[in-house]
């Protein structure tokens, strides 16, 4: 049974349509390799995989019925011997193979999805579920669809504690890699002034954009699909970056450049085995580091501009 409540890592709506229509397909689930996640992600997209999901330390692939199982497994396991050899690390290769018939998955997926309590504040609310008599007094309610940011990861959850921590009255915020919304939509009802946020996925800014509608704070939410070319220098109070840990690295300089000085960043989607990566990364582009949260194997960096 696959893990539906999961973090989608290149689950698109095309997936989602062929996962409904296939009578059977299968299922291959790798375990502990949460320090080469990216390289056994890209590896099974070479071997056919119609999409991946990533939970916790485990990274599930998608394939059609007409692969070769067999095949399919002893690949994967020689690769990941390989891969354990070259890069002189120390982890099980646990590795499970299993077809799956068609199921309603996105009922699947839903009723998976609860209430979820990120503060004393804060609660995150799926649109289908009711609310509660004893809410706080700001609920965040979501729609996750195919995008990223349901509030079951704990990086999401770690980010928007931190902007509930740093958000001040009349702040701008940009929300780099915008999913669902989630954090955009939380820092306009912790009292942001405007919140500019994008994506590369035009799904993701879509879904945002019906969520920030939801939530009645559409009109000081300013949302596009692209990259941070398009933003001006200078402008922002606080930026929260919940992406993994290659783009943050890449985006550091520009995002040091967009904040005003004394300016705070957010980083997360960053495991435990990255830290003195993005430690080295902030100190090369000056950006000072204030605290560091943790959850499970995930961290989230709270930086300044100096």
């Amino acid at each position: 049974m696959p893990v539906v409540a999961a973090v989608p890592l290149l689950f698109s709506k095309k997936l989602f349509g062929w996962m409904m229509s296939a009578a059977t397909y299968y299922q291959l689930t790798v375990v502990g390799v949460p320090a080469v996640q990216e390289a056994v992600s890209s590896f099974l997209f070479d071997q056919g995989a119609q999409g991946i999901w990533e939970h916790e330390s485990q990274i599930i692939g998608y394939f059609p019925a007409t692969i070769d199982e067999e095949q399919l497994l002893n690949e994967t396991i020689t690769y990941l011997h390989q891969l354990r050899e070259v890069m002189s690390l120390d982890f099980d290769i646990d590795v499970a193979l299993q077809e799956l018939p068609q199921q309603d998955w996105n009922a699947e997926w839903k009723s998976r999805l609860k209430l979820l309590p990120v503060s004393d504040r804060i609660l995150v609310k799926p649109t289908w579920v009711e609310l509660p008599p004893d809410a706080p007094e700001i609920v965040i309610e979501m729609d996750p669809e195919m995008a990223f940011g349901s509030g079951e990861h704990a990086t999401t959850r770690l980010t928007l504690q931190l902007i509930e921590k740093n958000l001040q009255p009349g702040m701008i915020l940009l929300d780099v890699g915008v999913g669902t919304g989630i954090l955009s939509i939380g820092a306009l009802k912790l009292g942001a002034r405007r919140v500019v946020a994008f994506d590369v996925d035009p799904i993701a800014t879509e879904t945002a954009a019906r969520n920030a509608a939801k939530n009645g704070i559409r009109k000081d939410f300013y949302c596009f699909t692209g990259t941070l070319d398009a933003l001006c220098r200078g402008h922002f109070d606080l930026i929260a970056a919940n992406v993994n840990r290659g783009q943050i690295i890449r985006m550091l300089p520009y995002m040091k450049e967009l904040l005003k000085p004394g300016g705070l960043c957010l980083l997360s989607g960053i495991l435990d085995s990255e830290e003195e990566l993005i430690v080295d990364a902030c100190r090369t582009v000056k950006l000072d580091i204030i605290s560091v949260s943790r959850e499970k194997e995930w961290l989230a960096f709270e930086t300044r501009k100096g």
